[in-house]
């Protein structure tokens, strides 16, 4: 989340012990280099949210970055809402310097999504220009991804 705030949810843990077990292993893999993505689906009130929580915790705990992001229950929400949400509160917790060299010359492209980072950046000589060739704001957002998983698991 850094981190935004994403607490251990209460009580035991039970009921999602191979679905957790096949996640932690996820994790040394991500520890060792080795990324994977997985989609948390299925009905309303099976635990979903609850095995996400445990596992940002024990992630926490092994010192990953966690960020947190939530879909919209409703619709109309803006484009790309639960990763806005997760690198906003990144961007609000991150030095600037620190900020400015994890965007690199994708930060012009990436406040197009996440406008917090043209608040924290602007006047600081930080956006880049917006002359010549400019990729994807999505990949620019992605290359971010990877210059923060560069200095701390992610």
């Amino acid at each position: 989340m850094i981190e935004q705030e994403v607490s251990r949810p209460g009580g035991v843990f039970v009921g999602r012990e191979r679905e957790l077990a096949e996640l932690g292993a996820a994790l040394d893999e991500a520890e060792s280099g080795r990324g994977s993505l997985f989609l948390l689906a299925g009905e309303p009130g099976i635990g979903k949210s609850r095995l996400a929580g445990e596992l940002a915790a024990r992630a926490r705990e092994r010192g990953f970055l966690v960020l947190w992001g939530r879909c919209w229950e409703a619709g109309g929400a803006p484009a790309y809402w639960p990763w806005v949400q997760a690198l906003r509160a990144h961007v609000r917790a991150t030095d600037r310097d620190d900020l400015a060299e994890q965007l690199g010359a994708g930060a012009g492209q990436v406040a197009q999504m996440i406008p917090d980072v043209r608040a924290v950046l602007v006047g600081r000589g930080k956006l880049g220009s917006s002359k010549g060739p400019t990729i994807a704001p999505a990949q620019s957002v992605l290359s971010w991804a990877s210059a923060i998983a560069e200095k701390r698991n992610l």
